[in-house]
């Protein structure tokens, strides 16, 4: 493409890159797929180090959703999705809150909520906080994309063969979709926020480093002629939707690390290795004081997890292999070798920081100084999603009934 835009491998969230990492200009959060993938399925997808460790938290049904034994989260619990009434871009990227009515305690609508706040606090609500009643889609009028002499062609045609065509660009699109909006959802209840000129100065740089790329490969076009008459795209409009993809896109990135930092962990780095033969020298190797890191990026197979001991956060979860494993070992300590699909496992326990707390104001420089030095993984961003399924109500039978898939 002569934007140079590059294709994401997961989740990497940074200040300088992660408007590269848009759903619109690359897939960015591909191949998690809890709506659509099986746990073996996953792990055959390419899943993640956690869709291998934490299989049984993969598990999400299709079908419409049912009753879940809830989670303790940390935070307080989600309220109903809230019914969002026609928003400007800078609103429906979760820029600017509107005006927010006081809580049913008679919170004021201007306070913070804490993060890390008991279960109990009640949650700040934008817009209209009367629940979405779900429509049929089978009693939704056809909405035509295109007509053949007077004869429609209908979306619902066009998203079935675009899904039968290309099925894992039209299933990470639409996650990506419901992760914006969990985020979304998940930014007015800790209070995060952010600032309209950051979004700017990110989407002006997106754009300028696209003049750049075009120019070095069709120097006789602008950006706005490119998308004119090469793309068929109306520039404001394609500015438009940049900007909100952007700033959903690093607000996300605030969301899910506000929420791993708030959350009991451990900061580890892992070393997997494929031959059972290994795993001695690996251990004479440590026992003579090489560092794990050093091992890890010498030993440690390629895969979508984090590469050579790259430093990552564990959430405690007492249910599953590697959290426990994280939690039963002592900073500064080794684990391993635990045998787990096929491989062999380390881990080293560096640290169990205290849980960040406070309001958003409180917190933000720390969160922000936390991305820059380290950006959203992937396995971050798959431990918040665990999350967030547990706590919202998530229902994509709608697309399957659409593409005629049955409910899983």
């Amino acid at each position: 493409a002569p934007f140079g835009t590059r294709r994401a491998s997961g989740c990497i969230l940074t200040p300088p890159m992660e408007t590269k990492i848009t759903p619109y200009l690359a897939a960015q959060m591909t191949a998690s797929s809890n709506h659509f993938l099986s746990p073996s399925a996953a792990a055959k997808c390419g899943g993640t180090l956690f869709a291998l460790l934490l299989a049984s938290a993969l598990s999400v049904s299709c079908a419409a959703p049912t009753s879940k034994e809830p989670s303790k989260p940390t935070f307080a619990p989600p309220r109903p999705a809230p019914s969002v009434t026609t928003a400007t871009a800078a609103e429906a990227a979760g820029l600017v809150n509107r005006e927010t009515p006081s809580g049913p305690s008679g919170q004021d609508a201007g306070a913070q909520p804490a993060v890390g706040a008991s279960p109990s606090t009640e949650p700040i609500v934008v817009a209209n906080p009367k629940p979405v009643a779900k429509a049929s889609t089978a009693s939704t009028a056809s909405v035509p994309v295109a007509y053949v002499s007077g004869n429609a062609v209908d979306v619902r045609e066009f998203l079935t063969f675009w899904t039968h065509t290309d099925s894992r660009a039209a299933r990470s699109l639409l996650e990506n979709l419901v992760d914006g909006h969990v985020a979304m959802l998940e930014a007015t209840r800790m209070g995060i926020r952010m600032e309209p000129e950051v979004v700017r100065a990110a989407v002006a740089a997106q754009l300028a480093e696209m003049e750049q790329n075009l120019a070095e490969r069709a120097p006789e076009l602008t950006l706005d002629e490119f998308l004119r008459y090469q793309e068929d795209r109306d520039p404001a409009r394609f500015k438009e939707l940049l900007s909100i993809d952007i700033g959903r896109t690093m607000l996300l990135s605030r969301v899910a690390r506000t929420w791993i930092l708030a959350q009991e962990h451990a900061m580890v780095r892992v070393m997997i290795v494929s031959e059972e033969a290994k795993n001695a020298l690996i251990q004479a190797e440590l026992d003579a004081g090489r560092d794990f890191a050093e091992l890890a990026d010498e030993h440690s197979v390629p895969g979508p997890g984090p590469q050579g001991g790259e430093l990552f956060p564990v959430v405690r979860n007492d249910r599953t292999l590697l959290p426990s494993l994280a939690f039963q070992t002592e900073p500064g300590q080794v684990a391993g070798p635990v045998e787990e699909g096929g491989g062999y496992f380390w881990l080293k326990v560096e640290s169990r920081p205290e849980p960040l707390r406070g309001t958003w104001s409180q917190i933000r420089d720390a969160v922000e100084a936390s991305l820059e030095e380290r950006p959203l993984s992937r396995d971050e961003y798959v431990q918040w999603k665990i999350a967030m399924e547990r706590s919202y109500e998530i229902d994509v039978s709608p697309f399957r009934e659409i593409v005629g898939e049955p409910a899983n």
